[in-house]
């Protein structure tokens, strides 16, 4: 199960990146060279123009072994602090709708009382989230959630 739920967060990444929030978008330095592509102008102008891969949009189906994610996410649960700063990291913080309390960053993140060592399903299934990401599966989560 670990394995699956780490291959989930992989996808998110992947489309995350290209979906975001919404919002304006940096790309961190170290990977700027990598993921945008500058052609000058003519040389008339200074001007150039710059396409960023978080412009491109994500393709849905999404399959993640075995899991199809039909369409983007629009409310995330993210009850892994980890999970909570990449999807932040990546752009997608306007789709996360609650996190753990164990996810203190960033500190825009929406801090529940939600559990991810004794998680409530009802209490999760009350944000209705399309994705919910867990770091692994107390007391039978996953099996409560695809019930759902």
């Amino acid at each position: 199960m670990r394995r699956k739920h780490l291959l989930l967060l992989v996808a998110l990444l992947v489309f995350g990146a290209a979906c975001g929030n919404g919002a304006d978008q940096t790309v961190p330095s170290s990977t700027q060279a990598e993921a945008t592509t500058t052609t000058a102008a003519p040389a008339t102008t200074a001007e150039a123009t710059t396409t960023t891969a978080a412009a491109a949009e994500p393709e849905f189906p999404v399959t993640v072994d075995g899991l199809v994610i039909e369409e983007m996410p629009a409310a995330i649960v993210s009850l892994s602090p980890t999970a909570t700063e990449t999807l932040f990291a990546i752009g997608a913080g306007g789709q996360v709708a609650a996190v753990g309390m164990n996810s203190d960053h960033p500190p825009e993140a929406p801090v529940t009382d939600l559990s991810g060592f004794q998680p409530n399903l009802e209490a999760i299934a009350a944000y209705r989230p399309d994705l919910v990401i867990i770091s692994w599966d107390p007391g039978g989560l996953e099996a409560g959630l695809t019930a759902l």
